[in-house]
């Protein structure tokens, strides 16, 4: 498996379920990282753990990187190479040609999101087809690759709410009035609409407080507004969390504000743990994973007045969010880590039986 990191990120936690789910049932696992940084995630003592790492970001730097990345997956002899994202799935594809080694790729941004630069478009054209399986982490992804051969691409929701994990026991109304939201603060996560969208009626509700989690490069600029807006005493930034789930049993209603989004793992991280959830209605992830209105409210992408609808709906209706939170916690089960985890075993077991009776 190759992977850029183990810091905090959505591939770097799918990376981190999988691997030790593999080594269960009985693989060797290795995972090859290249960024430099601090960990975020750690491996069990069984996953072999390879770092390619260097100081400085030059081109010969990235190029040195990919070429010990591929001796790596030499000196490794995987029966099959997993990798995560659109631009490693093609850099490590072109670093490992001639190997003849089976590649998996994982898609987990909307393309379109990637396809504005033509150069990866004409890549991924180009060197999709040559993988040997493309796992796509919602319908709405997998929608953008009619191209690709139908036995070679399949859809595989990501592995979100561990093995054995315990369903608080606790009510929902009695947690604190608070109201969650997790992510890179970056643009795309669209803090910036929730921000404004609590704004409209935060004076409606005055002992509810917003708790945004995360780090990025938007920070200065969410401080800003948020002083524009005269919610300092409302809207509270806290920072990476290490352990999200132990973050969400004091809130009762989670927002996924985002402009655009793959899947939303932390969506389903949300509902595993009772909140009441609202999302905007992305080009993918969101309405795969709330089904009907008793799950989760969906609401259209960018609109800031229905988020502002939305929220107060809950927020005024204590039944509602109860019906909600449940509803939503029951649905978070067919996210399970084991579910997702069986899914990728059956196409790795295929891509390796395939390629064993290429090369016998």
């Amino acid at each position: 498996m190759v992977v850029s990191s183990l810091g905090c990120g959505g591939y770097e936690r799918i990376c981190a379920h999988l691997s030790e789910g593999f080594h269960k049932k009985g693989a060797l696992v290795t995972v090859i990282t290249y960024l430099d940084g601090q960990d975020f995630f750690t491996l069990s003592s069984n996953i072999t753990r390879i770092h390619v790492g260097y100081d400085s970001d030059s081109k010969i730097r990235r190029i040195r990187r990919l070429l010990r990345i591929r001796r790596e997956i030499l000196n490794t002899k995987p029966d099959v190479v997993l990798t995560f994202g659109y631009i490693d799935n093609i850099r490590i594809w072109l670093a490992s040609r001639g190997t003849n080694i089976p590649f998996i790729f994982s898609e987990h941004i909307y393309p379109e999101f990637g396809d504005r630069f033509l150069f990866w478009r004409l890549l991924r054209r180009l060197i999709y087809p040559q993988a040997q399986h493309v796992i796509c982490v919602s319908r709405g992804i997998m929608k953008y690759f009619p191209w690709l051969k139908p036995d070679r691409v399949s859809v595989i929701y990501n592995p979100i709410v561990p093995e054995g994990f315990i369903e608080p026991d606790d009510e929902l109304l009695d947690r604190p009035k608070v109201i969650l939201a997790m992510g890179r603060l970056v643009r795309q996560k669209g803090f910036d609409i929730l921000l404004r969208a609590f704004h409209r009626i935060v004076g409606n509700f005055p002992s509810w407080k917003l708790l945004i989690y995360g780090n990025g490069e938007k920070l200065n600029d969410l401080l800003g507004l948020r002083k524009i807006l005269g919610l300092e005493e409302h809207v509270e930034f806290k920072g990476i969390t290490k352990d999200p789930f132990l973050e969400f049993v004091r809130g009762q209603i989670f927002v996924l504000s985002s402009r655009m989004e793959g899947f939303g793992n932390v969506l389903v991280e949300a509902m595993s743990c009772g909140l009441a959830v609202i999302s905007f209605d992305c080009m993918a992830g969101p309405a795969e994973i709330i089904l009907r209105p008793e799950q989760g409210l969906l609401v259209p992408p960018k609109d800031e007045a229905r988020l502002a609808n939305a929220l107060s709906e809950l927020m005024s209706n204590e039944t509602r969010r109860r019906v909600v939170a449940r509803n939503g916690q029951i649905r978070s089960r067919d996210f399970s880590v084991e579910n997702s985890l069986e899914k990728y075993w059956r196409v790795i077991n295929h891509v390796n039986s395939k390629n064993t009776e290429r090369t016998a």
